[in-house]
């Protein structure tokens, strides 16, 4: 039910409920790329949450150019119309693959609170986790949620844009690397895992 509000702050811009939020919570950008912001409501975090739901059971039908625009459509039936039982069977879905991710994060736990534990400002721990996560929105990533970017590193155009050839894999990456003192770019460079490789090193 969450999740059927969620789609109405994407596709009814003229009701009421979209407008104020709208104005209190995501004012210069879209429902999609709104973030949890300072304070707020136990309603809008649970939208959210929701809006994982959204990401992961519909795609980008992409317009003309002119009078057609982009639009955000649902894949889980044959209408493409978004129903409360399909939007249930996504987040089943998505529950196990969370349990799933809870079981490794008791199991790398240690490494999880040294991140928190950093002595960096609350961004930086904040971007790690992320990385950590694999939920930076890089075009491998974005791809895999259905919106239609060009997978591949826009720098060296060799791989796949992932959070580890970002971070470290990238020969533009590796030139950062080199500039830093210590040992550290002489690591391997055939990292897959982001997290794995954090906590190795």
């Amino acid at each position: 039910m969450l999740a059927k509000q969620a789609w109405r702050l994407i596709h009814d811009e003229q009701s009421l409920f979209y407008r104020v939020y709208k104005a209190r919570y995501f004012p210069n950008r879209s429902f999609l790329m709104a973030e949890l912001g300072s304070n707020p409501s136990a309603v809008w975090s649970s939208l959210l949450v929701a809006r994982e739901v959204l990401r992961e059971g519909s795609t980008w039908q992409i317009g003309d150019g002119n009078s057609i625009e982009d639009t955000l459509v649902w894949i889980k039936n044959k209408e493409k119309t978004f129903t409360v039982k399909t939007a249930y069977r996504v987040a089943l879905r998505l529950k196990s693959g969370a349990l799933a991710e809870y079981s490794s994060a008791q199991e790398h736990g240690i490494t999880w609170r040294k991140i928190w534990k950093l002595n960096v400002p609350p961004k930086v721990r904040t971007f790690l986790w992320r990385a950590c996560s694999n939920c930076l929105p890089t075009r491998d990533s974005l791809n895999h949620r259905k919106i239609q970017v060009e997978a591949t590193c826009e720098l060296c155009r060799q791989e796949p844009e992932t959070v580890a050839h970002s971070l470290w894999k990238c020969p533009f990456t590796r030139n950062v690397w080199a500039l830093g003192s210590g040992r550290v770019h002489k690591c391997s460079n055939e990292v897959v895992d982001f997290f794995l490789f954090f906590k190795h090193m």
